[in-house]
């Protein structure tokens, strides 16, 4: 991650750029805006995952990386797959909700804690916080498509619908969730993990 984050901005709008001309060649070839609106959202999902995947200092923009990148995959594949819509809402359903609570845990948990401050340090709130370390596991939970989830079921769906009607899009796709369900654990592990001694043994050294 630290190493594409030295990279991560100009990969992105090199990609952004190639894509979107391709893109928009395609639509004036063939005339399908919603295709090219679709190639348009794919290449914003793909940004986010990558800029979730090298972001380590601030959980919060992290998070909310991950969670623009799966909604506007389900809005692309509610816009190249006929009749997806349904399994769309299904699941948004199962990530908005959680996109939203998983923020607001974040905010709690910084309320008492400097995140910015040797950022690379666990904070042991499974021990410290264990209300707010429990919601976020489940917010977790929910952003990765746990099995029963309705984010598993849709997401299944819909990258089902996209390998069905375009199945060049599916690789993308399934590249960007993995590296969203990565950086969300590494974001869960970095604010739950840990334990209480350590945090006190850090904060009481001096530079």
């Amino acid at each position: 991650g630290s190493r594409i984050a030295r990279i991560s901005r100009n990969l992105v709008w090199m990609t952004s750029a190639t894509t979107f001309l391709g893109g928009l060649a395609f639509y004036l070839e063939t005339g399908h805006i919603t295709i090219f609106l679709a190639i348009i959202l794919i290449i914003g999902m793909f940004a986010y995952s990558l800029l979730a995947f090298t972001v380590k200092r601030y959980p919060g923009t992290t998070w909310n990386y991950i969670g623009a990148s799966n909604t506007l995959a389900g809005i692309a594949a509610g816009l190249v797959g006929n009749g997806s819509w349904g399994y769309v809402l299904l699941f948004l359903s199962g990530i908005i909700p959680f996109w939203l609570l998983g923020c607001l845990v974040i905010r709690w948990m910084e309320r008492s804690n400097s995140f910015t401050e040797n950022p690379f340090m666990f904070r042991a709130m499974d021990e410290r916080a264990p209300v707010a370390a429990l919601l976020f596991f489940l917010c977790f939970l929910g952003m990765v498509g746990f099995p029963l989830w309705p984010s598993f079921i849709g997401q299944d769906l819909i990258l089902y619908h996209m390998s069905s009607e375009h199945a060049w899009m599916a690789p993308l796709v399934t590249l960007s969730l993995v590296l969203n369900g990565i950086s969300a654990s590494g974001t869960y592990m970095r604010l739950c993990a840990g334990r209480p001694v350590e945090i006190r043994n850090t904060q009481g050294t001096g530079p």
